[in-house]
């Protein structure tokens, strides 16, 4: 019986009504068909007829997991009329004709094997008509798609595909690993790639033609297919430029979907230098930044969020202060990055760059949270206190920017008290402090007397060491100079070894020193001989380099002068 689809607007019927036997409902639309005809095709109805001769086919066919495109091709096969096969109804077809068991075993020459045997034919050996194939497969087709190995044949084809033209999949991105700065993610428009496709020759009736030129874009596959495509193709070696210029597409296309942020992590090479010209990344380390602000505002996966600070803590020197402060982290969250970082760092420079960097990216990054940041005592602390733990890398020991921002935090925060100051000041080294820091802090009315006197105390050790080093380049250098000489040296060296003691032992007496020069008033008291005598050696050997030192030596210059002029009138 010649199959005819009846007018629905005058014929409709409900889904449950029982339709007359030479009628079969499909997807609400009603067919005239010979169920003798569809059991002679297909197995499964065959064995459903001949249990209940007066089954219901509608309900049956309700219940089977197909597009109503292929329902009305399977049945117009049945009935020995034209089946027009393209690419976008090709892999339902298959997979309705393969749940009904339509073999040759059950009937020669069977729509199952002349389904797939279009599919190798025409779908396969052509890009654009697997990706137009893949893209038609909805809903439950695509679940047996996968099921029946479907999905594993079209995805073997495509990396066959790519691993003859990688630019098939996309063009690398090529960001010059030189220019750090400069690595925003670049926005890749969908250009249209004119070239010969593979294929060539293909005579199916899909819409495209034989001399079809652009190229269908991976890209515009749902995350559920991307996926499986591009692991694939990881595992069979295509180069991972390629597989990284897809892979940023696909955020440019898909950023607005949590689940493809999840999977673009897991898919992106774990390094962003390209292995085959290190001159170049494999896509811009900022992306890693862009992805992360989307993956927190789209509440994706706890597990995506920490992978991605991982991710950016491995090669944080490529990061500036502004990509650190955009991210907006929080505490728990900057100890992943760094732990990120320095569990995986190896750097090959002897000079260690990478940690240099690092130190000074969070000494930068302080100081702007410091100044733009709205931040209690305690959070400041402890972010100072991770980046105090990277100032103390091979030569680079000054911690200046530490400083920097601890005076900035305090000028902002007037209000703290001084036990909260002392805690915020806690995290200063002064020994890995430069002399022009240490002369600042030692005249800096923000920080606690406490805090202070310890900057002095710093400030003549080093003082001591650098007289030291001076006595001792004189005496190598000239191999001349007679014992008498050494002996005066070894003398001055010793002076102001006592000179050290006796500001041990006084500590009173430097506090007292203290609050006078911060008063501007004469520090002329009866027992700072010794200190006259230490501030004369720095003048005698040059080790006066700043004004503020100068101004805190003034203070004993008159009473130094008075001394000598009393023993001048005694001899």
């Amino acid at each position: 019986m010649a199959l005819a689809r009846t007018n629905s607007s005058s014929s409709r019927c409900s889904k449950h009504t029982i339709p007359q036997n030479n009628r079969l409902l499909v997807a609400n639309t009603p067919f005239k068909l010979d169920k003798a005809l569809l059991a002679k095709r297909s197995a499964t109805i065959a064995s459903l007829l001949e249990n209940n001769p007066s089954e219901d086919l509608s309900i049956f066919f309700q219940e089977t997991p197909s597009e109503p495109d292929a329902l009305e091709l399977m049945a117009r096969f049945c009935h020995g009329l034209n089946v027009e096969m393209t690419s976008d109804n090709i892999i339902s077809l298959i997979c309705l004709s393969n749940h009904l068991k339509m073999t040759d075993t059950h009937s020669p020459n069977n729509l199952l094997n002349n389904a797939i045997s279009f599919l190798k034919q025409k779908i396969l050996p052509s890009w654009n008509q697997i990706i137009r194939s893949l893209r038609a497969s909805r809903g439950p087709t695509f679940q047996q798609a996968v099921e029946i190995g479907l999905l594993d044949c079209c995805i073997e084809a495509l990396t066959a595909h790519v691993l003859s033209d990688p630019t098939i999949l996309a063009q690398p991105i090529m960001v010059s690993n030189n220019n750090n700065n400069n690595n925003r993610p670049m926005r890749n428009s969908n250009v249209t790639r004119r070239r010969k496709l593979f294929g060539e020759g293909d005579h199916s009736n899909a819409s495209s033609s034989d001399t079809e030129t652009s190229l269908e874009d991976l890209t515009s596959l749902p995350v559920k297919m991307y996926k499986p495509i591009v692991e694939a193709m990881a595992q069979r070696q295509v180069p991972q430029e390629n597989i990284a210029g897809s892979l940023v597409q696909y955020l440019n296309k898909h950023g607005d979907d949590s689940e493809a942020i999840e999977v673009i992590e897991r898919l992106l090479p774990t390094s962003t230098t390209c292995t085959t010209n290190t001159n170049y990344l494999l896509y811009p380390y900022t992306l890693l930044f862009e992805m992360h602000s989307l993956a927190i505002s789209l509440k994706a996966s706890a597990e995506c969020v920490a992978f991605l600070e991982d991710r950016i803590g491995k090669e944080l020197y490529r990061a500036t202060a502004e990509d650190l402060l955009a991210l907006d982290l929080d505490i728990d969250s900057l100890r992943r990055v760094l732990k990120g970082f320095y569990g995986n760092f190896s750097d090959p420079d002897p000079n260690l760059s990478g940690l240099v960097a690092v130190a000074e990216l969070l000494e930068e990054y302080l100081l702007e949270v410091a100044k733009e940041r709205e931040m209690d005592a305690r959070s400041f602390t402890e972010v100072a206190e991770m980046a105090c733990s990277t100032s103390n890398v091979g030569t680079y020991r000054c911690s200046d920017g530490i400083y920097r921002a601890v005076d900035a935090y305090l000028d902002k925060h007037m209000e703290l008290s001084e036990s909260e100051r002392e805690e915020v000041c806690r995290v200063l080294d002064f020994q890995k402090m430069s002399s022009q820091a240490c002369n600042h802090a030692a005249l800096n009315r923000r920080l606690p007397l406490r805090v202070v006197v310890q900057v002095l105390f710093v400030s003549q050790l080093q003082l001591r060491d650098n007289i030291s080093k001076a006595v001792e380049g004189i005496c190598s250098t000239n191999s001349n100079v007679d014992e008498g000489s050494r002996r005066r040296g070894n003398e001055e060296i010793k002076l102001a070894e006592d000179d050290e003691k006796w500001d041990d032992n006084d500590n009173g007496e430097r506090q007292e020193i203290m609050g006078r020069c911060h008063d501007g008033k004469s520090c002329g008291k009866k027992g700072k001989k010794k200190m006259s005598l230490w501030k004369g050696m720095k003048r005698k050997l040059g080790c006066m380099g700043t004004s503020d030192y100068e101004a805190l030596y003034d203070c004993n210059c008159q009473l130094t002068k008075k001394k000598k002029k009393k023993k001048k009138k005694k001899n």
